[in-house]
């Protein structure tokens, strides 16, 4: 079986192996450059599978071209309802979450009052219904998750993903 993801050293290669590693299938990883070359790979039949975000994806479920078989998170996605997790699917890495996430960042040395602003103006943006609504069409599922919780989430994977990469010997290309 092989599976193509965005790329050595991602998420979804790390999903991967742990994957391989919890199933005992062998599983050939196919790294690509980005989520789209992977996803046109899984149309093509160059590869068993993706291991992809939403995005590339959506258009190609839609109309049936692709089928999704479960995402990669402890619950289901709102943005496919019907996939189970793989927890569910599979009964492993129930637990665990390999969602991209995209994060507002500043220097550490910035002014608290600053922080604090650009958290309070991006918090109004992503309450909007426009900005929520916008997001979901490009395949995003918006969770706006304030900075002490964030900041806990980015240590919590990082620990996570570092023990993985160890394990396995996961090289960035």
């Amino acid at each position: 079986m092989s599976i193509g993801t965005p790329g050595n050293g991602t998420p979804q290669h790390i999903a991967v192996e742990l994957l391989r590693a919890q199933t005992g299938i062998d599983i050939v990883h196919v790294p690509y450059k980005g989520a789209a070359p992977a996803t046109t790979a899984a149309l093509a039949g160059e590869v068993t599978m993706a291991l992809v975000g939403a995005p590339p994806v959506l258009p190609h479920l839609a109309t049936g071209k692709l089928v999704a078989l479960a995402v990669t998170q402890p619950q289901r996605s709102p943005l496919v309802a019907e996939v189970p997790t793989v927890g569910e699917a599979l009964g492993i890495m129930a637990d665990d979450d390999f969602v991209a996430w995209y994060g507002l960042l500043a220097p550490a040395r910035a002014p608290a009052a600053a922080v604090q602003a650009l958290e309070r103006a991006a918090f109004t943006v992503l309450r909007r219904p426009e900005t929520r609504s916008r997001l979901a069409a490009l395949g995003t599922d918006l969770q706006a998750t304030p900075r002490a919780a964030f900041a806990e989430r980015m240590r919590k994977e990082s620990a996570r993903y570092a023990e993985i990469i160890r394990r396995f010997g996961i090289k960035a290309a």
